[in-house]
This record gives structure tokens, C-alpha cells and sequence, in this order.
């Protein structure tokens, strides 16, 4: 944002406004296991996927990343990062 980090609050609450009322949506490919993410990855650089490529997982931090693929709806701890 650099320049305009002064912003960051104003984008931040409008944001989640279009995201909670669905003006802005997104699409993403999950696929399910470890176990085929070499594969999953192949099919990423040949495009087999519709836009974020997601592969799930039940190891550590798996809590943080389904909550964040589900759709960010405000500011919570799976929410943008600080730095952003």
C-alpha cells in the first residue's frame, strides 16, 4: 500500500461491506488431502483451476486457513495481516 497506507482503515471497512453484502466474490478450487498435492500442483501450472488453488489440510494452522478461504467478513484473527 506504501503511499497509501493512510487509506488502509477506509479500504478495510468498505471492503468487508462489499464482501459481506456479496458485491465482491471470488472463486477458488479446493482440493481435499496431502496426499495428491503434487499432483494439485501440476494441474495449478497446467490451469486446471478456477481462480485461488486451495488444498486443505488437518495439520497445525488449518483452523486459520479455512477460516480465511471461507471469506473474510470483518476484522477478526484471520483477517488482513498488519502489515497490509
Amino acid at each position: 500500500m506504501g503511499a497509501y497506507s493512510d487509506k488502509a482503515a477506509e479500504f478495510t471497512d468498505l471492503m468487508a461491506g462489499w464482501l459481506a453484502e456479496g458485491v465482491v466474490t471470488w472463486e477458488e478450487t479446493v482440493r481435499e488431502g496431502l496426499d495428491n498435492a503434487p499432483q494439485d500442483f501440476l494441474d495449478l501450472l497446467a490451469g486446471g483451476n478456477t481462480g485461488t488453488m486451495v488444498v486443505p489440510s488437518d495439520g497445525p494452522g488449518a483452523a486459520g486457513v479455512g477460516a480465511t478461504r471461507r471469506g473474510w467478513s470483518g476484522r477478526d484473527e484471520h483477517s488482513v495481516p498488519e502489515c497490509c
